[in-house]
């Protein structure tokens, strides 16, 4: 081989040494990043659930707490999906989603006697089914 040849084939190599670990390098610190955002909104909004479920195991009025979880879930819900690039994914959590904000507040008694304890017990499944299968879909993303 020629001196040129094997110039530029070393400076090739060379380059190619510098340039490929410094590109992967920024690949996997992008997707580091994206997974830590993920499992921060995921925690977030998990945390937000199980504590929703557990103010209305004690609540006597479930109006409020359905108003207060819908609320502060709506922006949890949008950051994990809006991370998610499978649309199938991010149409199962908006779908159970849309279950839960779909709860009629109305269809909530004010105030419950402590005697009747079947229609407590109804009240409590209607709101925490959708919670539950939100948290299911979510934790599947």
């Amino acid at each position: 081989m020629s001196e040129p040849i094997r110039q530029v084939l070393w400076l090739l190599v060379t380059f190619g040494s510098w340039i490929i670990p410094g590109l992967l390098g920024y690949r996997l610190g992008l997707r580091s990043q994206r997974h830590i955002e993920m499992l921060k909104a995921k925690n977030a909004i998990f945390a937000e659930i199980d504590q929703i479920q557990a103010v209305a195991d004690v609540a006597d009025n479930l109006r409020p707490v359905l108003r207060a979880g819908q609320t502060r879930l709506e922006k949890l819900v949008f950051a994990v999906s809006s991370q998610l690039r499978c649309q199938k994914r991010r149409a199962r959590i908006e779908t159970a989603w849309a279950d839960y904000q779909k709860l009629d507040i109305g269809a909530f008694p004010t105030t419950m006697a402590s005697s009747d304890s079947a229609a407590i017990a109804e009240a409590r499944a209607r709101m925490s089914q959708p919670l539950k299968h939100l948290r299911d879909e979510i934790l599947n993303a």
